[in-house]
């Protein structure tokens, strides 16, 4: 019953759409009357003796009700300039919060709001202690704001509303659930899904419990727009069809809508014929309904006519657009942003047509439209900057715009790109990129974050493009730097700001308790998601838990948002370090590498992959086409690495490898490894190309006799390989406390002898682990190292005792989970890989850890979800986000058998060089010169990489043990020595012996 907030449509179709006209608006004066009535108002009552009063409030009302605005609006304006009712404050403000309601319907936002602060200035001036009728007026001052697009206004607003609500009623006041939705409303039109999910999640409580399904409804249609908006199709269609089960047999706009958006989802999953029969229900909903003549029934006609321009049906959906066009601007000025949209649907049209000129047109007049409604018309409103909604529109202008000019430039110039028609496209791609980085400040979620990365990608990548053209054009070094620095920032932005952050706390002066509670926030937050996944996973979810952790994991998040909000207010410092975009100098890049180290970064397109190759003294850009034998290779490629694969490797499979493991060398290394002629080599791999070992591919193309993996020419018998995420990582400065033991190995192992290798996962039980058990015996025995094992390897002594190593060494079991990598654990429990004596990767998160490096000699340690635009999230990110720079990890289940002579070698060639790339390699190679030819295919061997965020060169590292080789080698000089000596004498007294008896 409490549904405050009226209308709201965002880009195509907003999270927060409308119900059914005429119930929407019999709820809210309702709800008004109900509160009023109900609250015990202690304040001054109107006292109208006149009847003619009475009755013009009923017809006001009657009108009201019947959507006859315009005269309703008349009505009330007699009555509030009546002298009767000016002398009652509080009926006073009644009417005026009636008539900024029903300017608000009208699309007058100005007068809406000028008649919203006249009611605010009553209320603010009657005596007494109920603020209730206040708090409605701030929830409807934040539908306003919402619709003239200042999402920060609109959540100032709900924030009173809800703090008077709070203070007069408590927690349990059923207006707090339309609060809520609301403020949901608010952050999911500013993009940061983590806030809306909660928000709405709180909500929901608040409905369910008052059996209120008209807000039931809404909440559903608004997590629908959530799981639309993350590409999760099935459950946004599985909200869709929940929210319109709610509204039963009704019919209006808020049906209408979520018929709209099942239209849109199924176009999105390629069901096109469902989709257009859902677009016209939606229509024909809306009709039925009587809302037919609304303005907000423009949104319909805009999604359909898209959909129709996609369908090639560019006829019909100029009628639709014209459909669409006369509704928007009879609800709302041109001025207004939301009329932005139809001129980007009339551009898409033109462009459709060729028209290219008239498109721009179209898109310049949509962004002028955009840049000018900053303030609220007809109000004394302060200029604002844009906003997220708003920013989210002009994104799609931008990036419309640059379209249009790279067509209008090909048309030109089909064979040369026109550089002036380019600069053009990149100006705006400039903007489009300055937007997406003011978004990623405002979010504060990680998963709100990922998603603008994925959808954004795109923009970043058209900039390489263009920028890279301009370089081959121009030969300015401007356009290099320009290409590669958006290189570095389509990719791991997520990870840059984090560790952004962390570095922030210490260069800013952060004091340590502030450090401890962000830390301690954000642990409890993950703990809290976690339980509630773990919850939905059973067979029969307990609902009552749930809700309680998600009330929790909503107050907690509320503590953490504000302690943010405080850091970043009290500390410029962190605050400039943790939002600073990751953007990488090709100058500085050079003179931080070494002679002879080769940096070769890749961005991965639609069509094409772009390859910048730095070195200390050279650079250059090279452009590969995307085609589809070269994704047919990779996946042959990675195919070869899985155990079935190695085993029954025949001919036609060593054919296959050999052939994929060359044509990738030939189209991603050769042309930068020819130029150059590299000593090391750091890559910087992009989508596709992340879990790829690159020293695994072939240098040579020839046709090999026999099978012999062994004498392959692979890459990494040419030159160390290593990997890192980003090259701004590469650059950054992020110092963290050094162990007091920075040479100091500690290593875990928490299989013991006693385990059978026959339990493989049997009920939960893992197999046994030998290799891992000799890795760190030979770390005890050689190194000195401090190890724990069995029971000793448990996740409470790892917790209590890693920050006394200088590198980590976990030889176990792993289980990824690719659908919730915050899920994947550590197995420090082998007898059950579900117990909670694992260790979760959102726990790692929350650790600090001293170490220069962590080795994690278990399965898949590199393997977890790929996000577009932030590369793989595994275990290594959960480690670096700990403090970790230096990571070993593996790219699939490598043998145990086979890592434990591997592990050996690194760590013994570790005392000779100054990288673990370097280390790596001579284990590699010394493996493939001593294996037998069975177990040299590449899966036995290629599976650990070097993973670094720092291109400073490590300490030396600690040498072994006294018992070790050399002392073992001294000893036995000193022993030969002292036997020469002995045997020397013993001559020398035999031959005297032998003289005198002569």
């Amino acid at each position: 019953m409490y549904r405050i907030l009226p209308f709201f449509y965002s880009t195509f179709l907003p999270p927060n759409t409308t119900c059914t006209i005429r119930m929407g608006f019999v709820a809210i004066w309702i709800v008004m009357l109900l509160i009023l009535s109900s609250a015990g108002v202690k304040a001054e009552e109107p006292n109208l003796p006149d009847p003619g009063i009475s009755e013009l409030m009923r017809e006001g009302n009657r009108l009201y009700f019947n959507g006859n605005y315009q005269g309703a609006i008349s009505v009330f304006e007699d009555l509030y300039h009546k002298n009767e009712i000016s002398s009652h404050r509080l009926m006073h403000a009644r009417i005026a919060l009636k008539l900024g309601i029903l300017y608000y319907h009208t699309g007058n936002f100005g007068f809406s709001h000028h008649f919203y602060r006249l009611a605010e200035e009553q209320l603010l001036q009657v005596p007494g202690p109920d603020f209730t009728p206040l708090a409605v007026l701030y929830t409807n001052m934040g539908a306003l704001m919402i619709q003239t697009a200042d999402l920060e206004a609109a959540k100032g607003y709900y924030e009173r509303a809800e703090e008077i609500v709070l203070d007069i009623y408590g927690a349990n006041h059923p207006l707090l659930g339309s609060i809520y939705l609301n403020m949901g409303v608010v952050f999911h039109n500013g993009g940061d899904i983590e806030k809306s999910r909660l928000y709405y999640g709180r909500s929901l409580d608040y409905f369910v419990h008052n059996n209120d399904d008209n807000n039931i409804s809404r909440v559903f249609h608004n997590q629908g727009m959530i799981s639309y908006n993350t590409g999760e199709y099935e459950d946004a269609l599985s909200h869709y069809r929940a929210s319109v089960d709610h509204l039963r047999e009704s019919h209006g706009l808020r049906k209408a809508s979520s018929l709209n958006n099942i239209a849109r989802t199924y176009n999105k999953l390629g069901d096109y014929s469902s989709a257009d029969y859902y677009f016209q229900k939606a229509l024909a909903d809306a009709h039925q309904g009587g809302c037919g003549t609304y303005p907000q029934i423009a949104i319909f006609y805009l999604n359909y006519s898209l959909f129709l321009i996609e369908q090639q049906q560019a006829e019909v959906a100029s009628t639709y657009l014209d459909l669409a066009g006369k509704h928007f601007l009879s609800g709302w000025t041109e001025s207004h942003p939301m009329v932005a949209r139809y001129f980007l649907g009339l551009a898409r049209l033109h462009m459709f047509y060729d028209r290219y000129t008239k498109a721009a047109q179209k898109v310049q007049f949509a962004i002028a439209m955009l840049e000018n409604s900053k303030a609220l018309p007809g109000s004394d409103s302060p200029d604002v900057a844009l906003n997220s909604q708003e920013s989210i529109t002009m994104l799609e202008a931008l990036k419309l715009n640059a379209a249009i000019l790279g067509r209008k430039s090909n048309a030109a110039d089909p064979e040369n790109a026109n550089p002036a028609l380019l600069k053009e496209k990149l100006k705006s791609l400039d903007a489009a990129v300055d937007l997406i980085h003011q978004l990623r400040i405002n979010y504060t979620g990680e998963t709100s974050k990922y998603h603008l990365s994925g959808r954004e990608k795109d923009v970043f990548v058209a900039a390489v493009s263009v920028a890279y053209k301009l370089y081959q054009i121009t030969s300015q070094e401007k356009y290099f730097s320009k290409a590669f620095a958006y290189s570095n920032m389509a990719k791991n932005a997520v990870l840059a700001e984090t560790l952004g952050g962390i570095d922030g706390f210490r260069v800013a002066g952060v004091p340590g308790l502030l450090r401890k509670e962000e830390s301690s926030l954000r642990r409890e937050l993950r703990s809290l998601d976690h339980l509630i996944r773990q919850e939905i996973l059973q067979s029969e979810p307990d609902e009552n838990r749930m809700r309680y952790w998600e009330k929790k994991m909503f107050d907690t998040y509320r503590q953490y948002e504000d302690l943010i909000a405080s850091l970043e207010k009290e500390y410029p410092e962190y605050y400039r370090l943790r939002y600073k975009p990751g953007v990488a100098s090709v100058t500085d890049l050079q003179k931080a590498l070494s002679p002879g180290q080769l940096l070769v970064e890749y961005l991965v397109g639609e069509d094409e992959i772009f390859v910048f190759a730095i070195s200390a003294e050279d650079k250059k850009v090279f452009c590969q086409p995307l085609q589809e034998n070269t994704k047919h290779h990779i996946h042959v490629f990675m195919k070869s690495f899985t155990l079935g694969n190695a085993m029954l490797a025949g001919k036609e499979q060593f054919v296959e490898y050999t052939e994929a493991a060359w044509r990738l060398y030939d189209v991603l290394l050769k042309p930068a490894m020819d130029h150059f002629n590299p000593g090391s080599l750091m890559i910087v791999p992009d989508e596709l190309l992340s879990l790829l070992p690159f020293e695994a591919m072939l240098i040579e193309s020839k046709e090999f006799t026999g099978m012999d993996y062994a004498r392959l020419p692979f890459l990494i018998k040419q030159l160390p390989v290593s990997y890192s995420y980003s090259t701004a990582l590469l650059l950054s400065s992020h110092p963290l406390t050094t162990s007091p033991n920075s040479k100091r190995i500690m290593a875990f192992s928490p299989v013991a002898d006693s385990f059978r290798e026959e339990k493989v996962y049997a009920e939960g039980q893992m197999i046994s682990l030998p290799g891992a058990l000799k890795e760190v015996k030979f770390l005890e025995r050689e190194f000195d190292a401090r190890i724990f094992m069995g029971a000793l390897a448990s996740r409470e002594n790892f917790i209590l005792q890693s920050g006394n190593a200088g590198v980590l060494h976990l030889a176990m079991h792993a289980v990824v989970d690719t659908l919730n990598p915050m899920n994947s654990r550590l197995i420090f429990d082998p007898q059950d890989a579900h117990s909670q004596k694992n260790l979760y990767a959102w726990e790692i998160y929350g650790l600090q850890l001293p170490a220069k490096l962590v080795v994690l000699s278990a399965c898949n340690t590199g393997a977890g979800k790929q996000v577009s635009g932030e590369g793989i999230i595994s275990f290594t990110r959960s480690f670096m986000y700990a403090g970790i720079r230096r990571i070993v990890m593996t790219l699939w289940a490598v043998p145990d058998h086979t890592s434990a002579g591997i592990m050996k070698d690194f760590y013994t060639y570790r005392l000779q060089t100054q990288t673990e790339g370097e280390a790596l390699r001579m284990a590699k190679i010394s493996y493939l010169e001593q294996v037998l030819p069975g177990k040299a295919h590449p899966f036995y061997w290629a599976g650990y990489v070097a993973v670094e965020s720092t291109l400073e060169k490590r300490e030396v590292p600690a040498g072994r043990k006294s018992t070790n080789l050399a002392a073992a080698l001294l000893l036995l000089i000193g022993v030969g020595i002292t036997m020469m000596i002995f045997r020397a004498i013993w001559t020398y007294i035999r031959e005297r012996i032998s003289s005198s008896s002569c």
